[in-house]
Formats: structure tokens, sequence, C-alpha cells
């Protein structure tokens, strides 16, 4: 999008600069550059199946990766809103609801869709949805120019799913790209972490064509229109990962570091395990692969003595999950679809462990009782 802001800027800072050298030549605009919106970037699509793991039993929903880029390798915009519709007999579950309690606009139809800039009625990507350089996000800028960093919490529509043991619902997580695998975030950016390309849909997937539609809006009175990207990708409803068993930690002697494992079922590439300790706040992404299986080590430094324990959260694919990803890959078509010609994905549900030992009980009142 061309926001008003940035040509505004440009206009005045140029305007002082002429008008400091050139005072005859202060009443002259000076130049600007006008950007074609239909070629900013290209798009890329692909789909999947999502077998969603929770308490009991599996859900059968649907995985969606998409890249929008510049050359560069950078995001093709800084506002942009995605539309993906589903073939004959896919549906929009009506559990996700309005602040008034009704549901979404797009609930009961065949398209997850999303509300203009201008405003409308709540969708599933609602206005800061959009389609980032890697996977879907709530990135959109703002009107006041200000840009928004994070991931979706996954799974969209998590109210579908069933768990018994938890009154709040299905614990739905945020999957962030962060050290050890991926590079620290830049400092004092208040970025969180790196898209790691997937988003899933707690809704039943449906053989057929899935279209994708993004749309890149223009500012008010610019002379061209809003540019209309689009692209399709297929999907084998049958196609279907085996269940992924939920991560394991095992604590050292001190009761706060240990060991990562994950397990790899058959079919799949890599497993992504996202570890948060919830009192200290230290967040890390593990990646497993068939190729480098073994346990990972967390060490003393980085987890505590954490009294709510640490959650566990992790997802296995079938394709290249972590070689498109940025910052390393700057490629503007990445290859995104696996080998068996879609993006399924099986994800574990999140857990969470502690140590309740006594050996640990006794390490940490010592640890507390020295540091006194």
């Amino acid at each position: 999008m061309v926001r008003p802001l940035t040509r505004g800027a440009l206009l005045v800072s140029t305007a002082a600069l002429a008008t400091a050298c050139t005072s005859g030549n202060s009443a002259i605009e000076p130049p600007f550059t006008s950007v074609n919106v239909s070629t900013l970037g290209k798009l890329q699509f692909a789909v999947g199946t999502a077998n969603i793991g929770y308490p009991g039993g599996q859900f059968a929903g649907l995985n969606t990766v998409v890249t929008f880029r510049k050359a560069n390798g950078g995001s093709a915009t800084a506002v942009n809103s995605p539309q993906i519709v589903g073939p004959s007999g896919f549906l929009v579950p009506a559990g996700e609801l309005e602040s008034d309690g009704t549901p979404n606009a797009d609930a009961g139809t065949n398209t997850i869709n999303y509300t203009p800039q201008a405003g409308g009625p709540e969708t599933t990507f609602q206005t800061n949805g959009q389609a980032t350089l890697y996977g879907f996000g709530p990135n959109n800028y703002d009107t006041s120019g200000s840009a928004n960093f994070g991931d979706y919490t996954l799974p969209f529509y998590s109210d579908q799913i069933p768990d018994t043991t938890d009154t709040g619902g299905y614990p739905a997580s945020a999957f962030y790209g962060l050290p050890p695998a991926w590079p620290a975030a830049p400092a004092g950016t208040g970025f969180p972490g790196y898209n790691l390309g997937f988003v899933d849909f707690a809704t039943a997937p449906v053989s057929g064509t899935y279209a994708l539609n993004v749309i890149v809006p223009v500012s008010v009175g610019s002379s061209q229109k809003s540019a209309s990207y689009s692209t399709s990708a297929t999907l084998n409803a049958s196609q279907v990962l085996p269940a992924l068993a939920a991560p394991t930690f095992t604590f050292d002697s001190t009761g706060t570091g240990g060991t990562l494992a994950a397990t790899i079922p058959a079919g799949v590439t890599e497993v992504i395990v996202e570890f948060t300790d919830t009192t200290s706040g230290f967040a890390g992404t593990y990646l497993f692969t068939p190729t480098s299986p073994a346990p990972q080590t967390i060490a003393d430094g980085d987890a505590t003595a954490a009294t709510d324990g640490y959650t566990i959260a992790a997802a296995g694919f079938d394709y290249d999950a972590f070689g498109p990803s940025a910052p390393a890959n700057t490629q503007q078509t990445p290859t995104i679809t696996g080998s068996a010609g879609q993006d399924d994905i099986t994800t574990s549900p999140p857990v969470t462990v502690q140590d309740t030992s006594m050996s640990a009980a006794r390490n940490r009142h010592a640890t507390i009782k020295h540091r006194r």
C-alpha cells in the first residue's frame, strides 16, 4: 500500500532541502517516483492437510503456506488483504465469533476472507491479516503508519477442537523462529521472531483447488487502482501425516536445564519444537530432522527453576519449512512445495512439563539459600 505518510514525508523533506539551497525554486514541487503496485512482488501458494493433535485424538484440518516477496526477498507490500477460496464443500466454521457474539462474516462460506482496510464486518483475517514474505500474519501497517510484528496463534478455529482437559478450550500456540535454529531477532526492535511459514485451520480439508487472491490497496487519491495477485494450489485430502507425539524434556540435576527430545514420524522430514520458560520468558526454537534426530541441550542459564513449568509445542512437516524462512533465505520464489506435491503438517498438543522430584526440589532450595 502506498501510504500518504510516506509520500508526504518525502515531499516535506525534499522541499525543505530545496528552500535551503535555492530559495528561488522553493515553490517547485520536487519529483517523486510512482510505484506500479501490480508488479511489486511474486506470489506463491501451497496447501496440505493438518493432522492436529489434541488430548485424546487427532483433528483433520487444512494447512497453508504462502510467500509474497520482492526481488530482494523482502515482503512485497506493507499492506495487503488475502482471501482463500476453497473448493465446493469446503466450509469456514461458525465458531469464530465477533465481539457481539455473532459469527464472523465468512462463516458458513467456502472463503477464508479479509475485512477491507476501509472497514466492514469481522472476518477470519480481519483488516490486519497479510500475506507476508513467508506465511500469513497479522502484520499490516496501521493507519498511523506503524508496523505490526507477530504471528497468528494456531490453529485458526481452535474452538472446533475438543479438549476436555482445559476449560479454556484447545491451547493454541504461536510459533516463532528463534535461536538456536534461527538467528537472534534484531535487538531493541520488539520483533518477536521469524515466521515459520505455515498457518493451519481447524476445519475439514476438502480435495480440490484452493485459490489465493491478494488485494494490494492504494492510498486515497492515487491515480492507480488496487492491484490483485492470484494463484492456486491443489489438495488431496486423503494424504495425511501420522500423529506427532509431544516432545519430552528431561531435567538435569539442577531441576532447571536439561535435554529436549522429539520423535520424527514416518514421512516427516523435519520437526520444529517451540520451548518456552513461562517464568523467565526464555523461548527457543529447535529443529530435528531424520539426519539430526538427537536430543538437544537447554542450559541452566537459559531455563530457570520455573514455578509454572515449561511449555512445549511441536509441528512436523513433509516439506522444507526451515529452508525458505527469513532471514537466511532471500530468494523471491523459494521452493515451498514438498516432494509429495503438497504441504502437510502434523502437530502435537502443547504440553507443560515440571520437575517434581525431591532431588530437584532440594537443589532449588539450596540454590535459593545460597543466593541469600
